[in-house]
């Protein structure tokens, strides 16, 4: 109940256009994750938080200047799926991984945005020589830096980001040690 109460409030305070766009999602309950109703919206909490994300890009810099976009760490593949499914300039979408989580994203995926499969890209994080050929207009990393041993974040700063426009980075602070 506490859950579902928060998540209420963190939805009811989202403005207007917050509700807008998560109507223009598509498949937000893949899974069956826990919502509440706000709005007429089953709200969740990856996608409470994929569009925060995804308005703080877009009042950040122009979004529809995006057309390449690589992920690091992308997990089931939620703002994968709300960008694609919200910006439609973007050509090319690279999610780096585990080959594991690869599996998930590409099946949520399959199933959230099947008309833009084309556009997604995986590439196995353990497979270095490949990542370090991509650039992107837009590069993100949202909750797996913590996870990740200093020498690999500046593999990735050196070998991926570098070469990327921009870069949007959401980490908790001190959360591990």
């Amino acid at each position: 109940r506490y859950f579902k109460f928060m998540l209420y409030t963190a939805a009811e305070r989202q403005p207007d256009r917050f509700f807008e766009l998560y109507r223009a999602l598509g498949p937000v309950d893949i899974g069956e994750p826990v919502s509440v109703t706000v709005r007429s919206c089953k709200i969740n909490i990856d996608y409470l938080f994929a569009l925060e994300e995804f308005l703080f890009l877009d009042s950040a810099f122009d979004l529809r200047a995006v057309r390449s976009v690589v992920e690091i760490g992308a997990g089931f593949g939620r703002t994968c799926h709300t960008l694609l499914a919200l910006s439609d300039r973007i050509e090319r979408y690279v999610i780096v991984d585990l080959a594991e989580v690869l599996e998930l994203s590409r099946r949520v995926l399959a199933k959230a945005v099947p008309d833009q499969m084309h556009k997604i890209e995986f590439i196995d994080a353990v497979d270095t020589g490949a990542w370090h050929k991509v650039s992107a207009d837009l590069a993100i990393n949202i909750d797996s830096f913590q996870e990740m041993p200093p020498a690999t974040i500046v593999s990735y700063m050196s070998g991926l980001i570098s070469r990327c426009g921009y870069f949007y980075v959401k980490n908790p602070v001190a959360k591990y040690d």
